[in-house]
């Protein structure tokens, strides 16, 4: 029954990150419908809730948001491997994450159309 709950819960976790790093890759901040009045059609590949769960995450991540996925898949591939975590292990990924979106929140990080992706943009307005 073990090796049938690793893969399982393998399966969940890097199904969850893939999830989460295609909601974000293709979130657009325009197409929020509590924002705008008519609702923009959503073009998020995930749909309306990949929409609001990258508008989440964005918010209180930032750009570090982009460090999520990667940690989903590798908890799927500790999982996967049977490596027990601890919670000093746990804590100190957590701490790195919010630490990079605290350093990532002091530069002026411009947002091309889509919002990873730096179109039509001038580099020098990053820095103050």
């Amino acid at each position: 029954m073990e090796g049938k709950g690793k893969v399982v819960s393998f399966v969940v976790y890097t199904g969850g990150g893939v999830l989460v790093l295609l909601s974000l890759v293709s979130f657009h901040p325009r197409e929020l419908p509590l924002l705008y009045s008519p609702s923009p059609p959503v073009s998020n590949l995930v749909g309306s809730f990949g929409n609001g769960l990258a508008f989440l995450i964005q918010l209180f991540l930032g750009w570090a948001s982009y460090l999520l996925p990667l940690l989903l898949i590798k908890l799927a591939l500790d999982r996967l491997r049977e490596r027990k975590r601890t919670l000093r292990e746990n804590l100190s990924e957590l701490a790195l994450i919010l630490s990079i979106s605290l350093l990532l929140s002091t530069f002026r990080l411009p947002l091309g159309e889509k919002s990873m992706f730096f179109r039509e943009r001038n580099f020098q307005e990053v820095f103050w």
